[in-house]
């Protein structure tokens, strides 16, 4: 699984350090990520907001398109790497509950044919009876 990520930075210079934290951070998503899926796109916005001197200035953004599914996380902190790890288990949260959904829709579809399928075989062996 690739995982593409594009960084848009808004009112703030980010050293390097600051983008291997967060390459860190989003790396966590690929275990989410499924194997089989077209590749993953991140796109990931850092903003220092204007016009606020404290508090919550600084923002971090990521929309992440995987096969279907497009997510979304934004979260502020006062700090950059803060905000970082905020969006980060946002994000972890919703991979998490877009993958439980998924496999609970392949149960759900697989119970549903089975039941078809019994029901099925249980038509055919009583027609197979009333036809002796």
């Amino acid at each position: 699984m690739s995982l593409t990520t594009n960084l848009k930075t808004k009112n703030i210079d980010v050293d390097e350090d600051v983008k291997n934290y967060l390459a860190k951070r989003i790396n966590k998503f690929e275990q989410f990520i499924a194997e089989d899926t077209s590749p993953a796109i991140a796109d990931i916005e850092l903003e220092k907001r204007t016009g606020q001197q404290s508090g919550k200035i600084f923002r971090a953004e990521v929309n992440l398109k995987a096969g279907d599914n497009y997510l979304r996380s934004e979260e502020a902190a006062e700090d950059i790497r803060d905000a970082i790890d905020a969006m980060q288990e946002q994000m972890v949260r919703e991979l998490r509950d877009a993958k439980e959904k998924q496999q609970t829709q392949t149960r759900q579809g697989a119970r549903e044919a089975k039941e078809q399928l019994q029901s099925q075989q249980d038509g055919d062996a009583s027609n197979a009876g009333a036809a002796s």
